[in-house]
C-alpha cells in the first residue's frame, strides 16, 4: 500500500477517493475531456483492473501499445 501524506487524515482521503467519481460525471456533463479522470473513477468503482489503469497511465501518449480506455 502506498504511503500516506502525513498531513492527510483518513478521512480526507475518503472524502477524496469518494469525490472522483462526482468529478468524473462533473466533467462528462460539462464535455470536458478527461480520461485519465473517467479512468481513476472505472478503477474506483471496479470496472476496471488496477494494471489496465497503471498501463494507461504510465504509458506515454502515441505509444505503439497506447489505447483507449472504454469506461461505462
Amino acid at each position: 500500500m502506498a504511503e500516506v501524506a502525513p498531513w492527510l487524515s483518513v478521512r480526507q482521503g475518503a472524502e477524496a477517493v469518494d469525490s472522483v467519481g462526482l468529478l468524473a460525471s462533473a466533467a462528462r456533463e460539462a464535455r470536458l475531456d478527461a480520461p485519465a479522470l473517467d479512468a481513476l473513477a472505472a478503477l474506483l468503482e471496479g470496472r476496471i483492473e488496477l494494471e489496465q489503469w497503471a498501463a494507461s497511465v504510465t504509458e506515454p501518449p502515441g505509444s505503439k501499445r497506447s489505447r483507449a480506455i472504454r469506461v461505462a
